[in-house]
Formats: C-alpha cells, structure tokens, sequence
C-alpha cells in the first residue's frame, strides 16, 4: 500500500494487524528496496539491511542473492549483539529493553528470510509453506510482545512493592542518584525528621542536614559513611532540634533504576536517652549501695560474681572489679569456697532465703561475726536471674548482748546472794549474839562453878569478837564501795608483821582443839630485816581474812603462809592450804561480793562473803594483785603480789652467781593460770631464760612443734597433766619437765617437781639439775 512505503521495518511489525498486513508490507517494502534501489536515511533502524539491498539492485545480483545476503548479515549482527550484552552489566529494565531489541533483530530477520524465501518459493509455486513458516513466526512475534508487556507490568508492580515496603519499614531509609540528588526519604524518615518527601526529593540537600558534614561534597560524603560499619551522625530536624542516628551504606545494588547509593538509619536518640537514664541510675544505685555499711554482693545462676559494693571489697581485700566474672573457687581456699558456692546454688535451685550467722576471719586477722542474709533475685517475667547476699557486722552487737547477758547474770546472782546475804547476815548476827545474851544469864546464877563462869566469860568474849568482826566486815566494804576507805602506809618489817600474825593463829588454833590443823610461816630467810611501805593494818586484814578462808574449808593437813622476793621489784605474800579446794569454773568468781554465800551455807562454816571480796579490793587500793591456784580436793594458794619503791629494791637479797646455768634456755610454761606467768617471766628474766606460755596442752603441743624448747614447766592442774603426757608421747617429744606442786606428797619420778610458792633461786637451782 502506499501507506507502507514509508515505514520502516520496525514499524511495519509494529503496526500490523494480521499476517496478511504483514506480510504484505514487508512483501511491498522489501520488492520496493530491490527494484526501485530507494535510499533510506541511514539513521533509519534497519538501513543497513536495506543499503544491502541496493547494492544488490546495483550489482545486477538475483533476487536469491539478495536474500542469502541480507540473511546472513542479520543473522551475524544478532550475534555480536547477543555476545555483547552478555558482557554488560544491566539493570533488569536495560536487559529486558535489549532483549526486545535481540528478539526484534531475531524474528524480523527471520521474517525476511522467510518473505524473500517466499518469493522464491511463489516463482516456484511453492507458497503454501512458506505463508505457514510466516504465520508461525508472526505468533512467536506476538506472544513474546505479550510477555514482554507481561514482565514489564510486573516490574512496575515490584517497584511499587518495593516502595510500599520502603515506606513501611520503621527504619529510615534514604536513597541517592548519581548527582547526589535525594531518591527516596520513606516514611520513617519523615517521621523521625519532620522532613516532607516532597520537599527533599530530587534536591541536593542531605549536607544541609548533617551539621558534622556540612563542608563536605556528595562524593566525600558518601565515601566518608561507607568507609565505616556504622557512622554516628546528627540530622537537623525541620523543628530545629537534632536526632542522633547510627547511619550504615548498604552494599548491595539499588533495586530501583535512579537509585545510585542507598543507606539505612536508625534513630539513636531515645536510645541514648534510655542509656544515658540507665547510666545515671546504674551510678546512683552503685552509690547508694556503696554508702552502706553492710557488706553486699551478687551472683548469676553459676555462682560468677556480678558485682559487689565498697564495704564488701575492703573485707575481702578485692580491687574494685577483681572477682567479676570469677567463682569462689577463683579467689579462696577450695574447701571454704566449695561450701559457699554450694550453699548459693542451693539458694538458687530452691528459690528459699538464709539468714545465718558467720564467724569470719578478716584479711588483717580479725575475727568478726556477720548476720548474712542470703536470697534469690528475679527479673520482671519471676525469672530467677541469681543469688544476693547482705551481710551485717554484729560483731560488737553480739559482744554487748553477751556483755549484757553476763551483767544480767551478774545481776541475778547478786540479787540471789543480797537475798541469801541479808538471811546470812540476820543467821551470823543472831548467833554470836544468841552465845552472848545465853552466856550472860547463865553468869548471873549464883550455883555455877568459877570453872564454869570463866568459860561463860570466854564463849562471851569469843562471840562478841566474832559480832565485831563481822560489823567491821560490814563497815570495811561500804567505805571500799563508796571510795572512803583511806589507806595510811608505813614502813615494815613483813617478817615482824606476819610473826604476829602466826602467834594469833596458833592461839586461835590451841583454843580449837576439833580440828587437826597445822599452821606454818615461811619468811624469805636472808631478809629478816628488810622494810617496805605498805598500810599495816590493811595488810594484816588481808592476811587474815586468807587465813580465816582458809580455815573454814580446811578439816585437816596445815596452812602455811609467808613471804618472798619473785624479783627484785616485787614483794609476794602467799596462804597455801590442804583444804577443799575451788572447782575451776568458780575459781573467776571467788573475789566477788558474796560469792561463798551458797558453800557456806551447804558446809555451815559461818561468814558474810565479803572476806575474799574486801581482800581484793584492799589489795588494788594499795596497787597491788591477788589470784590463786587451786585445784579440787587438793587445796588452793592465794598470792598477794606489791610493787616495791625503787629505794626498797631487793637486789641486793640475790646472789646470781650462785646458781651457773652455762647457757640460755627457752623454756615452755603451761598454766591455767595467765596471772602466774608474769611471775614466773621476772623471775627467769635475770638468768637470761626466754619464757613462752601456753595455756593448755594442745596450745603447748603447737608452741613444741613451732620452738625449739628446752624445758618444761607444767602448771597445769591433774587432769590437764594427764592429757599433757599422753599427747607429748603421742608426738615424741621428750623434753625434760619441771612440775611445781603444792605439797612435796605429790611428787613423781617422771619429772622434776618444786613445791609452790618458790622462789627464784629455787627454780634455777631445779632448771640447774636437769640441765
């Protein structure tokens, strides 16, 4: 048709509305290029082809010529073009348009082919064929302009999801072309900025919006993001306030044709406010728990230390962050630690609360007494999340409650004794008096002998001295309590004093002829004229209220008493007896106020007991010291220590050289007695002896196998003696031991024994012997 001279073959496909129309076009345009040889525009999409023709109009070449040629030359030029895109690197929009272009040059090369065929094949009336080759071809042309029409919507419908999404996803998410120009501000973006999309897109205005790269173009911007993982970053808001915002480039291609650099965002802002209010609280709680005075610490589920405050870092001696992360087993012994850390797992795995008592060493030695409180912590869901432990000092709250169990006690017991005192007390003044009223009336009878009378007289006399004594008692201890007790000190003999003192006693004793007592003095022997300054009358008090306890509580054997130099700033009186002896855990309450109440009454021996207290409280108002040793059934001896002025030194009654020793000694002395250790220290001082005490036998076995001991002086009372022996066999020790005794009748053959009290001279003279 005339129409069609003037399409291109492009067009003619393109514009076809059946195979007829087809055919037909291209049939009149291909005849119109071989005969008439008209010259197309070489711009035209097919000119090459048809320049083909013409020159083969020009050549005078066959119409078959023509064909082969024009054939092979497009079926070349698909080629190449099919290699070339295989090598491009497109976009799915780009290969989707050359594959329009390969399938164009395809099918309407083959359809040229299969016309110029069809001419041949109609001077050879063989048409049928070729129009069903053509009509076949002409479908494929079709169905694969339908499937490309197809793959194109789908496109358009992918980018619109895309978008969709890109709106949707509460990220910010922000998208380039190649001249820096916005592409895609989403929603969130929006949201996050106040920013319009409209407003930004398509504008070079990203630099405006970051403040820290403002100075910076597109390209160093985006190689400056993409140089990091994460880049922190704060965006001006259209508000005027700034979001801070962790921004990452994302590497893979942008899905969308005009997207050069695409990058997500994401808000850190209340993120940062979050961390910033959690950092605060984190501090002020660690604040307030290390302000407080009680130890606190916590762990996870595996016994691992979370964390722990200041008052418990400073008890285990920890560096602020040591035990992080760290079991018990990490940081103690492993039998201690693998208790603890049992006892947290149980408190875990049964979700129960401890509260205990501990008695814990501290790291500088210091025993100490913690109340702990041990419990699970749970997270928001009831999750155990681990174990927390608080644990409070009580240690001086437990030495108070003690202090005032004991005062209580004290208390108690000196309200049963007042009670027992004042019944005591109406007991021993009705006596004397009831021997003194009856005594009288008999006198007054004219029938009763002279014998008879005189005898009265003594009983009277006897009674009335014993009522005295016990007001004096009386008296004596409200001026000690009330502090108006004077002491009036004089320079004496001792010997002098206690000479007195014996010739009273064995009056005293001729007149008592029920019991079968002998009464001893022992006077330091070279000192018979020595004088000290000391209150006499408060001295001959004290030692004849030790005297008179004495006799009390002994029916037979003797008392003995005296006086000696233990060293040569102290003088030392003494009072032993063969009496009933002091259990041991009285021996501490013997000096207190009443404190014989109980045993006399049970022995009805008679007195107050204020003796032994008023004897203590003389003995310090005149600085001096009192303790005993006794032992049950044995006998006991009280020793009544006074320092000496430095004028009345007695140096000068000990010869040193006397007793040669040849070498020093270190010597172990066991005692139950501490107060007798400091006797026995001046006294060995002198000799150049090293004296180290123990107070029982497992104390003294510890000191044996850390010393090297030469001696023993066992002090200890007979049970303790018998579980000294035993445990000296048991570790081989051999040493030679020095027993004092009380009496020389409980001597052995196993050890070397000096009867107490002893002087000094007499314990180098035993040290001398076994040397």
């Amino acid at each position: 048709s005339e129409a069609a001279e003037n399409l291109e073959a492009a067009a003619i496909i393109a514009t076809a509305n059946n195979y007829t129309d087809l055919h037909i076009n291209i049939l009149i345009e291909l005849i119109k290029c071989y005969h008439t040889g008209k010259q197309f525009e070489k711009s035209s999409k097919y000119a090459e082809e048809l320049i083909i023709a013409q020159t083969a109009q020009t050549e005078n070449k066959s119409l078959a010529k023509f064909s082969e040629s024009l054939f092979d030359y497009d079926m070349l030029k698909s080629k190449q073009t099919i290699e070339q895109l295989e090598k491009e690197q497109t976009t799915h929009e780009q290969q989707l348009a050359k594959q329009k272009i390969i399938i164009s040059f395809f099918i309407i090369t083959s359809i040229i082919g299969i016309i110029i065929f069809l001419i041949v094949r109609k001077l050879r009336k063989q048409r049928s064929a070729a129009y069903q080759m053509l009509k076949k071809h002409t479908e494929e042309l079709l169905m694969k302009r339908i499937e490309l029409q197809k793959v194109k919507q789908k496109l358009e419908l992918g980018n619109s999801y895309f978008i969709d999404i890109i709106n949707n996803i509460p990220i910010m998410i922000l998208a380039f072309d190649s001249e820096g120009n916005i592409a895609c501000w989403n929603k969130q973006a929006e949201k996050l900025t106040g920013w319009d999309a409209k407003t930004l897109l398509n504008k070079k205005s990203i630099n405006s919006l970051i403040p820290k790269y403002s100075d910076l173009n597109f390209s160093d911007l985006i190689s400056k993001i993409k140089s990091k993982q994460h880049e922190t970053i704060t965006m001006l808001c259209k508000d005027g306030s700034y979001k801070l915002l962790s921004i990452t480039a994302i590497t893979h291609k942008p899905p969308i044709s005009n997207w050069e650099h695409w990058m997500l965002a994401i808000d850190l802002t209340e993120n940062l406010k979050f961390q910033t209010a959690l950092a605060r609280e984190k501090s002020l709680l660690d604040s307030m728990i290390n302000t407080i005075p009680d130890i606190i610490y916590y762990k996870d589920l595996n016994g691992k230390y979370l964390g722990y405050n200041k008052a418990f870092a400073k008890f285990r001696n920890f560096s602020k962050n040591f035990a992080i992360g760290k079991v018990e087993e990490e940081i103690s012994d492993q039998s201690i630690a693998a208790i603890s850390t049992q006892k947290d797992i149980s408190i875990i795995q049964k979700e129960k609360i401890i509260v205990e008592k501990q008695h814990i060493t501290t790291a500088d030695g210091k025993d100490v007494i913690f109340l702990v409180h041990k419990l699970p912590f749970y997270d928001q869901s009831k999750n155990v999340l681990g174990m927390l432990a608080i644990g409070r000092d009580i240690t001086d709250q437990e030495n108070y409650e003690k202090t005032l169990k004991e005062a209580r006690a004290r208390a108690e017991e000196s309200d049963r004794l007042k009670s027992a005192f004042l019944a005591n007390m109406s007991h021993e003044i009705r006596t004397p008096l009831n021997a003194i009223v009856g005594f009288s009336e008999l006198l007054s009878y004219a029938e009763e002998s002279v014998d008879d009378r005189r005898n009265y007289i003594q009983y009277i006399t006897s009674s009335a001295q014993d009522l005295i004594r016990l007001v004096n008692d009386i008296i004596d201890f409200a001026k000690i309590e009330s502090g108006q007790l004077d002491i009036h000190q004089q320079s004496i003999s001792p010997t002098e004093l206690l000479t007195e003192i014996n010739q009273i006693y064995l009056s005293i004793l001729q007149q008592k002829t029920v019991k079968h007592i002998e009464l001893k003095f022992v006077p330091q022997s070279n000192a018979f004229n020595f004088k000290f300054l000391i209150d006499p009358y408060r001295l001959k008090q004290i030692i004849s209220n030790l005297i008179n306890n004495a006799l009390k509580f002994t029916d037979t054997g003797f008392i003995e008493f005296g006086w000696y130099f233990p060293d040569s700033q102290t003088i030392m009186f003494y009072v032993k007896d063969t009496g009933v002896g002091i259990p041991a855990d009285k021996q501490n309450f013997i000096f207190s106020r009443f404190s014989q109440i109980k045993d006399t009454l049970d022995r009805n021996v008679g007195g107050t007991g204020l003796g032994l207290a008023i004897t203590k409280q003389l003995t310090e108002l005149m600085q001096g010291n009192i303790y005993v040793e006794s032992e049950e059934n044995v006998g006991s001896l009280f020793y009544i220590s006074f320092p000496l002025h430095p004028n009345e030194s007695a140096a000068g009654y000990f010869d040193w050289n006397a007793v040669n020793l040849g070498k020093n000694f270190n010597i172990l002395y066991i005692s139950e007695f501490a107060h007798t250790y400091e006797s026995i220290v001046s006294m060995l001082h002198l000799a150049g002896i090293n004296t180290i005490f123990a107070g029982t036998p497992e104390h003294a076995i510890s000191i044996l196998k850390k010393n090297t001991i030469d001696f023993i002086i066992n002090n200890l009372n007979t049970t303790n003696t018998a579980i000294l022996e035993t445990k000296l066999a048991e570790n081989n020790f051999t040493q030679k031991i020095i027993k004092p005794i009380l009496y020389k009748e409980f001597s052995c053959s196993k050890c070397t024994c000096i009867v107490k009290p002893f002087k000094t001279e007499e314990l180098l003279i035993a040290i001398q012997n076994i040397a």
